[in-house]
């Protein structure tokens, strides 16, 4: 195991965990939907908030299946 092997391992880590805490802070409920005037902003910013969830989870599973990849291998 060599100190640049170890290095990306490290780092990919911190990577995944940091993409997963944005997942969880975006399936949490948000507070300040309720504050939207009109329904139509409240729908936008649900579709743009699903949007980016999805695209965030797919993140996290690809560098999940980073990690396992360099660990294994």
């Amino acid at each position: 195991m060599t100190t640049a092997w170890l290095l990306e391992a490290v780092g990919l880590l911190a990577t995944t965990i940091g993409a997963l805490l944005i997942l969880l802070h975006l399936l949490s409920p948000s507070p300040f939907t309720a504050e939207f005037r009109t329904g139509e902003a409240k729908r936008a910013y649900e579709a743009h908030r699903q949007r980016l969830v999805i695209a965030v989870a797919v993140l996290c599973l690809w560098l999940l299946i980073q990690d396992v990849g360099i660990l294994l291998l």
